[in-house]
């Protein structure tokens, strides 16, 4: 079941709502000022072929971030949030008020190279088969980013995290089947999960999916909807290299402990939702049990940089993942979260 909150008094609208566009780009802003400008002003050029309708949800930025938006960006519409609601809240208010024919979500710490929504459109056009698409994400330096797509969990994945297979082994077919380390993100091809920093799909689909789950306050939302719109439609999703972004990563969510705990929220929902019965039960536990090893060989001195401890210190705040409209994780979410 996906659950949606009533968003009824908790922001207010500005900025031109034009006429019917063929996309509406939403980009949710937390603390980003310092990127979301580049990220707007990069819009135009990467869709000459397009319509856009632009919207911009500010989760209660205290860095004026949404002055910026609307002294720089007059067309822009604008949803000012009176509190961080969080992500996939965020991305559903301004998904509601969209018109587009196609949703796209772009994440506001990085900028969307000339052309990518033209190709990305075109892709999805072309390509009917697919119910999510997305791109190629490269950092700031232009160097490759995998991030931009996943492979599902499994509990051979889970448990190969757990005993640190996967980081001794990153991107190996066999250990860390997650990261899809074998594909170079160079050709179009069928994924599991698209990120939901490059994101496209269909508004006629995004409304029969209802959207991101709200029991998800950030990080996991993304995976949630594409698992489930592969279920449900029985189309899949996908990828194409001709769609670039460079992607900054998390630049509103860079406090290590804060971050995991938001992430290993996300992670565990997704596990339990979607492997379901005794193997959410099971890899929910992997999750925790790869913590506790981080912990430990941190403690021996052996892994440091991430401070493990102070996230399994936090544990009776993750373990048991993302569980109900409005659960984030205590006051860690309005510290971290924010843009997924």
């Amino acid at each position: 079941m996906v659950t949606r909150a009533d968003s009824s008094g908790e922001h207010v609208v500005s900025g031109s709502t034009g006429s019917k566009t063929q996309v509406s780009v939403i980009v949710v802003s937390y603390n980003t000022r310092e990127w979301l400008g580049k990220c707007l002003e990069a819009l135009p050029a990467a869709a000459m072929n397009q319509t856009l309708e632009v919207i911009v949800v500010d989760n209660a930025s205290a860095d004026g971030s949404a002055e910026a938006v609307s002294d720089g960006f007059p067309d822009v519409r604008l949803i000012r949030n009176h509190r961080n609601r969080g992500f996939g809240r965020a991305v559903n208010q301004g998904a509601d008020v969209a018109s587009g024919e196609y949703i796209l979500l772009v994440n506001p710490d990085g900028h969307v190279e000339p052309g990518a929504i033209d190709a990305l459109v075109d892709f999805a056009r072309r390509n009917p088969q697919y119910v999510i698409c997305g791109g190629r994400t490269v950092t700031p330096a232009g160097e490759s980013d995998p991030r931009s797509c996943w492979a599902a969990p499994t509990l051979w994945s889970l448990a190969s995290s757990a005993v640190l297979l996967s980081t001794m082994r990153p991107g190996s077919r066999l250990f860390d089947p997650e990261a899809m380390g074998h594909f170079g993100r160079d050709c179009a091809r069928a994924v599991d999960i698209v990120s939901g920093c490059l994101f496209l799909i269909a508004r006629a689909d995004w409304q029969e999916l209802d959207g991101f789950d709200e029991r998800y306050f950030v990080y996991g939302e993304d995976a949630d909807l594409c698992l489930r719109a592969t279920a449900q439609t029985g189309r899949k999703c996908a990828i194409t290299p001709d769609a670039v972004m460079v992607h900054a990563v998390s630049a509103s969510s860079n406090n290590q402990p804060d971050k995991h705990e938001l992430l290993l929220n996300g992670r565990i929902a997704l596990v339990r939702s979607h492997l379901g019965g005794w193997r959410g039960r099971v890899g929910a536990a992997l999750i925790v049990a790869g913590v506790a090893v981080r912990a430990a060989l941190e403690r021996l001195g052996v892994d440091r940089g991430t401070n493990w401890r102070e996230v399994w210190r936090r544990r009776e705040r993750w373990k048991r993942g993302y569980a109900s409209v409005g659960d984030a994780s205590g006051s860690v979410a309005t510290r971290a979260a924010g843009s997924g």
